[in-house]
């Protein structure tokens, strides 16, 4: 994470933008994170809209988020 901040100064930044499915995208993140929560003391409600949200992102940068 530090290193993509010190990028952000250079020619190395690089930000790739596509056309994805937020809602898709955001569910696929969620299904390697339940696992740890389940794991915890932590209490915790997903509400993700069933309808497609096209967004043009950056998809590895918001998973990185």
């Amino acid at each position: 994470m530090l290193f993509d901040w010190l990028k952000l100064g250079s020619n190395e930044f690089s930000i790739n933008i596509t056309e994805v499915d937020l809602t898709e995208l955001t569910r696929n993140i969620w299904i390697d994170w339940i696992p740890i929560f389940e794991g915890t003391q932590i209490d915790f409600t997903i509400d993700i809209l069933e309808q497609p949200v096209r967004v043009q992102i950056d998809p590895d940068r918001y998973m990185r988020i």
